[in-house]
């Protein structure tokens, strides 16, 4: 039985174990290297690093926001048309992300090369931390060929089914990055510049066995050099069923851009740097369960390109019941351990960024248990190709209510208004969330009633 069928076949429960198991681990494994990082570099270079990872955070998520922009719209489309056993169709996917991620990332680089101070300059950097903003976020740019391409390739691998594929090529990548992290830093010394160059060459290593495994025999759906050729029709749906994934990451962008300049304008540097710690907190939790939404992914994708709609509904609840277990849980950790999570971010140097991190981490924490729904929300929409709902999701939580509130908050409560914005955003979003994912459920009740056509 081939990948296809087991997906339209296997138990729910079972799947999501051995697709979302994966991906989660790679999730984690990544955050546990970010915060690595963060560490490494409060303990070598100080909080001014700190800062200036912050600030470039923003950089990198506008490149991964472009690189999604293919990689999410091919794996998605890639998936349903396996559902419809469209192999040919699935193979001039491949091939037309493969091109159009080389090319997004060449047009990236220059821009980014050329434009680099102005760039570094809107998302807050000061004259501070421009000295080391320059030469990592250079490297980082020089970097986005090996960034993009494996983002498009291991996405692609993933939508397949081939979760556990894209899991080692992922974790090879990270592997790789945090031996020669330690080794640039520490043996070297090479300063912020440590983390750019291994996180490139980490990149290389997770595109490379990516590649090598889509032109393999072993691939389902194969890299092929006949297809190539870009096709409007084919361009034109990889980046209309990519554009949620867009602006969600380009949201996160804009996000970071704002809530440097509002950290540095009542916090400082200080305040940057708690910003990046709680970010990466964050991220801790929340990839774990972009780990089990990317899981689904081909589960969803298939079985509705088969029209399989109670696998389908099923698929979208339990991985709705296992997020929001996950994320109440990181809620009580992050009450109970608030303070030795603090220290390891350099808070055991600097009193003021102890206390500072520590009170935002707590805010932020109060609305910690809605985000699971959101994520697995707005993320069932864009694989079942439903792009206005997915857009919307995806740009309600963080650009319509994040920001105003990030601006607005501060200036009656200081710095603590930027993370009480995070609580605002959290509650209204998940009421809107709610209410869609209830019309959504009525929908497929109706379906599976009525099982011949598709839902709209």
């Amino acid at each position: 039985m081939n990948k296809t069928e087991q997906l339209k076949t296997f138990p729910i429960n079972r799947l999501i174990v051995s697709l979302s198991g994966p991906a989660i681990f790679a999730f984690i494994i990544s955050t546990l290297n970010m915060a690595l990082d963060r560490i490494f570099l409060a303990k070598a270079v100080g909080t001014i690093a700190l800062a200036t990872i912050s600030i470039a955070l923003g950089i990198e998520m506008l490149i991964q926001a472009f690189s999604q922009l293919i990689a999410s719209g091919a794996s998605s489309s890639i998936a349903i048309e396996l559902g419809k056993d469209n192999k040919i169709g699935a193979e001039r996917m491949i091939g037309n992300a493969f091109i159009l991620g080389i090319i997004m990332s060449v047009i990236i680089t220059i821009v980014g090369c050329i434009f680099i101070k102005p760039i570094l300059i809107l998302y807050g950097a000061t004259a501070e931390s421009m000295n080391y903003a320059v030469p990592y976020a250079f490297i980082m740019i020089l970097s986005t060929i090996f960034f993009t391409t494996s983002q498009v390739l291991n996405n692609m691998v993933r939508g397949m089914g081939y979760s556990k594929r894209a899991t080692i090529n992922f974790v090879s990548s990270l592997i790789t990055h945090a031996i020669l992290n330690a080794i640039f830093l520490f043996i070297f010394h090479m300063g912020i510049r440590a983390v750019a160059v291994a996180s490139g060459i980490g990149y290389l290593v997770s595109c490379t066995l990516a590649a090598k495994f889509l032109i393999s025999n072993k691939c389902v759906a194969r890299l092929h050099v006949s297809c190539f050729k870009l096709e409007k029709i084919t361009v034109k749906r990889i980046l209309t069923v990519g554009v949620s994934a867009l602006v969600m990451q380009t949201t996160v962008s804009v996000i970071s851009l704002v809530f440097n300049h509002v950290t540095n304008k009542y916090g400082g540097a200080t305040g940057q740097a708690a910003y990046g710690s709680i970010y990466t907190l964050l991220m801790i939790i929340y990839m774990p369960i972009m780990g089990l939404g990317q899981g689904i992914q081909s589960i969803i994708g298939i079985n509705y390109g088969a029209e399989l709609n109670e696998r389908v509904k099923e698929t979208m609840l339990k991985a709705i019941k296992y997020a929001t277990i996950f994320a109440i849980f990181m809620f009580i950790v992050i009450e109970l351990f608030t303070n030795p999570i603090v220290l390891l971010f350099g808070g055991a140097k600097d009193k003021v960024l102890a206390e500072m991190t520590s009170n935002g981490m707590r805010i932020v924490g109060i609305t910690i248990s809605m985000i699971g729904f959101q994520i697995i929300g707005a993320s069932y929409f864009q694989y079942v190709g439903k792009v206005k709902q997915s857009v919307f999701l995806s740009a309600l939580r963080q650009f319509i209510l994040l920001i105003p509130f990030a601006i607005i908050l501060p200036m009656f409560f200081g710095i603590s208004g930027v993370f009480d914005s995070f609580v605002v955003a959290d509650l209204l979003s998940f009421g809107v969330t709610l209410f869609l994912i209830v019309k959504e459920l009525k929908n497929l009740n109706s379906l599976i009633n009525k099982p011949i056509g598709k839902f709209i």
